[in-house]
């Protein structure tokens, strides 16, 4: 079964061929929009967290919790990333 591309993590792969800039500009969007997401779920719980069962309770503090995580990776490296390319710079491929 084939997956949906991930354009981030197409651009991670490739992360060489980009600009320092534009790599950390599209790892600071995906953990905005996680963020974004992050939030929704949450507020869809408060909302609805009364009529919920166990496991669906369960469910929806999966998906909080991997939402969270995961925007706490993008925004991490992006951090450090940011880190690295003020402090030095980045080897380019030749053809750059």
């Amino acid at each position: 079964m084939n997956s949906p591309v991930d354009s981030v993590a197409v651009a991670l792969r490739l992360a060489d061929e980009l600009d320092p800039d534009e790599l950390i500009a599209l790892l600071t969007a995906r953990a905005k929009a996680l963020h974004d997401r992050c939030n929704a779920h949450t507020s869809a719980l408060t909302r609805v967290e009364q009529h919920l069962s166990p496991m669906e309770r369960v469910a929806f503090d999966h998906t909080i919790a991997r939402l969270r995580f995961e925007a706490e990776w993008f925004t991490r490296v992006a951090g450090e990333l940011r880190h690295t390319t003020s402090n030095s710079t980045i080897e380019r491929s030749p053809e750059r």
